[in-house]
């Protein structure tokens, strides 16, 4: 991902950020601390780098029409100042009026973009209760890296390149395992 790239990814972190102030999702947690983990899971391998760049706006965006406070104001914003590919992304995911889980599936399956950030998403779920809200492998992984470096921007560097992030997804990743550890 080149600067540009990452300017982009921080217009809609901040974005999210803003929408989601306040909100906490069934699991206690923020709801932007669940959109950044899921930004930092999306896998971009093999991608353009403008595709993967629209797709991490996407994953971190995903909530944003449906949970902000004015999601009018939202879809200007995502439709100015965005790659229409993140609009795409955003209404292909977005459930609809009763739509069956059956169809909302298919939906999804059928955009193989899409289905990156479905699986993404999938990954965020705890993976036990010993875990805690939001506590999966790349969180504890994240929160044993932070252990082991001597400063803050050792550890985002370890963890960006554990897990082949940007410094900037590696921030949030480290931001949310910190967050959601037993003693935050």
């Amino acid at each position: 991902m080149t600067a540009h790239d990452d300017r982009i990814v921080g217009r809609a972190i901040a974005l999210a950020i803003d929408a989601h102030a306040g909100q906490v999702i069934a699991d206690g947690t923020r709801r932007i601390d669940r959109c950044l983990r899921v930004l930092t899971q999306v896998q971009v391998a093999g991608l353009t780098n403008q595709v993967a760049t629209a797709l991490r706006c996407a994953a971190v965006l995903q909530d944003t029409p449906t949970h902000a406070s004015d999601p009018t104001l939202i879809r200007e914003h995502i439709t100015r100042g965005f790659d229409p590919l993140v609009l795409t992304l955003l209404d292909t995911l977005k459930r609809r009026d009763r739509e069956a889980p059956e169809q909302y599936a298919a939906r999804v399956a059928a955009d193989p973009l899409a289905l990156r950030i479905a699986h993404a998403t999938a990954e965020d779920l705890p993976r036990s209760r010993e875990d805690g809200p939001g506590m999966g492998y790349r969180e504890r992984r994240a929160l044993e890296l932070h252990e082991d470096a001597g400063t803050e921007a050792e550890a985002i560097r370890m963890i960006s390149n554990r897990f082949s992030l940007t410094e900037l997804e590696a921030a949030a990743l480290l931001r949310t395992a910190l967050a959601a550890s037993p003693g935050a």
